[in-house]
């Protein structure tokens, strides 16, 4: 009997608090929710006798105390209004002793003793509802708030020591209880306990609240519990039947809780509770612990696009204010749902506001090339209200193409390339951005983007669409550059190939002509080059004139008899040289000797010089050679002298010798007699 006084009595307390939060007279809980064992409870004050009271507050703070005579006052005053009828006189008594109990419970001598009091003052003044104390060995309970909109489902045997649970709602704490950007919907449920230790909870308990501001039962239908964790900070619970609550019809709004109970409030609730609800029964969520709980939209907005959508992959850009970035709302009910037609929550712009606009095609693209600055994909993460979610890991995948992509971190600068990276979401716009280069493949080229947990979204989120968005471009074949070289050359008598190189380097296959032929020219003259890409990630063309100038020719060399007397003539010849051209000979300034043009040179002195060069002349593929000078050494020629009239009779002049030379007319003619050069006059013998 004692055990259920004291359970009805720790009901009784809650009722107090949370009826003090409304102006209005509180609703009353159905039937249905009407915690287990309250059902015989039929007047206040028959559950408790005021002297059981009493005996009670003397052993709790000690007989004779300044603490146990207030207390008694108390309770002789709520005994008092009791016994004239005045049931409201009588809990307020009761509430400030509570609250006096529980201020007090830290220096009282045995906390167990004292919850039992709290317990049969509660049930003593007829507060039935909004707490209630829970003894180890009870069987199942169900703890719902005053105005109907919270409440807790307490399994059998889940606490390990008497335990007071106090359930209460509230709609706009003071201070955020949930340290969340998800979308809230109040009621919060707030459920504390109170006992000897942190957490007597041995077993999981089922906390259920009804929420409100929720106009589309899409959402309504997806609402979860929300919990502050001590240990872990907040987590979304897992999914418990919250139907113990009947949500149907029951007011959404509380007004400001009295002082007087904000108080009780702040020492009975130190570690609130929350939970949502949604339909017709409440939403429900498994706790552990007794920690703030509230209910929220665990639906996250993956949206992306590179200004437009996805699928579309075009870019529109504008003047940096054309386009705002979502914000988080104050109150989340009544935020705007962000456009979902353009780039993740970002406005489209209309038609009056396309002055100084620039289209770029984001659809296509070229191998190998990195996409514009403009059409980087990304994607944008936030809550179903438009509230931005900042590092949540996004991992980046090419899937077709072969490319490469990279985070795209500060303005356009993009971390290290590779194949797969995880960018996360940046606390401006909640976005995740990705350089891209495109691969060698001519077509679809694919990466995707996936979200995880991290960050600002804690597990249990949900992402939509799920899965991946995938951004896909077609590449087309990109623009080589081929450069020519080798355009100037000299005949040698082999083909005459052009060097070709392409950028990018190593490209195959370039095909040339010369003035339209395959065939690289021979002969010196000028060719039209046109050089042609043939290849299945490139395209390229370049056009020159290749100049294939004449060459020199191998050295000419002259042969032929080095030395001539006057008078003679020799025969010259000519070796190496090159080409088709003729060969003539001069003789130049020369004084001893002459040439004809085919080398046959005539002495013409005895004395002087004799130099002789060869010319031969240009043709189609040689400059025209000319010799080193060959030099003939010229000597006399040698003449017959005869002597004739040697025989003369003396006649008394001088008697010369007849000189006749060959040729003839040589001159001059020494003659001597006999050593002298005086002809002799005297018969005698002479030698000439």
């Amino acid at each position: 009997m004692r055990r259920r006084i004291l359970s009805i009595a720790a009901t009784v307390a809650t009722v107090i608090i949370v009826a003090s939060c409304t102006d209005k007279p509180a609703p009353t809980a159905p039937k249905s929710m009407s915690p287990v064992g309250r059902s015989n409870i039929s007047l206040p004050g028959t559950c408790a006798t005021q002297s059981a009271l009493e005996s009670m507050v003397n052993s709790v703070f000690g007989s004779g105390t300044p603490g146990a005579k207030n207390a008694l006052d108390i309770v002789k005053q709520a005994a008092t209004a009791l016994k004239l009828g005045n049931i409201p006189e009588a809990q307020t008594q009761a509430n400030a002793l509570i609250a006096i109990i529980l201020q007090s419970m830290n220096t009282l001598p045995g906390k167990a003793q004292a919850l039992m009091l709290v317990g049969a003052l509660q049930c003593w003044t007829g507060i039935t509802t909004g707490s209630l104390l829970v003894m180890p060995l009870d069987t199942s309970k169900t703890i719902i708030s005053i105005d109907g909109l919270g409440g807790v489902f307490i399994p059998a045997n889940s606490v390990s020591e008497p335990t007071l649970v106090t359930v209460t709602t509230v709609i706009a704490p003071p201070t955020p209880l949930l340290i969340t950007k998800l979308d809230k919907y109040p009621n919060y449920v707030l459920v504390s306990q109170l006992s000897g230790v942190t957490n007597s909870l041995i077993k999981p308990v089922t906390v259920a609240v009804c929420p409100t501001g929720v106009t589309d039962p899409v959402v309504r239908a997806r609402l979860r519990l929300g919990h502050q964790s001590s240990v872990s900070g907040f987590e979304i619970t897992p999914t418990a039947d919250g139907t113990f609550l009947n949500c149907a019809g029951i007011a959404s709004s509380q007004s400001k809780m009295p002082e007087w109970v904000k108080s009780l409030a702040s020492i009975i609730l130190p570690r609130p509770l929350y939970a949502q609800l949604a339909f017709s029964g409440g939403v429900g969520g498994s706790a552990s612990e007794f920690s703030p709980f509230g209910p929220v939209d665990p639906a996250l907005s993956f949206s992306g696009g590179v200004g437009g959508s996805a699928s579309e992959f075009n870019k529109i850009t504008t003047p940096r204010d054309t386009l705002k970035a979502p914000t988080s709302p104050s109150t989340n009910k009544s935020a705007a749902k962000p456009s979902t037609g353009a780039a993740g929550g970002l406005t489209p712009v209309g038609p009056s506001k396309l002055a100084n606009i620039t289209i770029i095609d984001c659809a296509v693209g070229t191998v190998n090339s990195p996409v514009d600055v403009a059409c980087r994909p990304f994607i944008l993460v936030t809550t179903r209200n438009g509230t931005v979610f900042e590092n949540v890991p996004v991992t980046w995948a090419v899937t077709v193409g072969g490319g490469q992509i990279a985070r795209q971190t500060a303005g356009p600068t993009c971390g290290t390339f590779s194949t797969t990276f995880v960018g996360p979401t940046s606390p401006l716009f909640g976005k995740s951005s990705a350089c891209w280069t495109l691969g060698a493949l001519v077509g679809v080229q694919t990466v995707t983007a996936t979200p995880g947990v991290g960050g600002d979204a804690p597990a249990g989120v949900s992402f939509n669409p799920t899965g991946t968005i995938a951004f896909s471009t077609t590449a087309s074949k990109g623009t080589a550059t081929i450069t020519l070289d080798s355009l100037t050359q000299i005949y040698d008598g082999t083909a005459r190939n052009v060097k070709v190189t392409t950028a990018p380097a190593g490209l195959t296959t370039v095909n040339v002509t010369y003035n339209g032929l395959a065939t690289a020219p021979t002969a010196a003259g000028t060719y039209a080059v046109v050089a042609t890409l043939d290849n299945a990630t490139y395209f390229g063309t370049a056009t020159g004139t290749l100049s294939v100038g004449k060459a020199s020719q191998p050295a000419l060399t002259i042969s032929g008899l080095s030395n001539g007397t006057y008078n003679s003539t020799t025969q010259l010849a000519t070796s190496a040289g090159g080409g088709g051209g003729a060969v003539t000979f001069d003789a130049g300034a020369s004084t001893a000797c002459s040439v004809s043009a085919t080398g046959l040179v005539t002495i013409t002195g005895g004395t002087g010089d004799c130099s002789i060069t060869a010319t031969k002349a240009a043709d189609s593929n040689f400059n025209p050679a000319v010799s080193a000078p060959f030099a003939i050494t010229v000597a006399k020629a040698s003449a017959s002298i005869a002597l004739s009239n040697l025989s003369q009779v003396f006649g008394g002049d001088a008697k010369s010798a007849t000189v006749t030379t060959t040729p003839a007319s040589l001159a001059t003619v020494s003659v001597t007699y006999n050593g002298s050069p005086s002809a002799p006059m005297n018969a005698g013998s002479y030698t000439v």
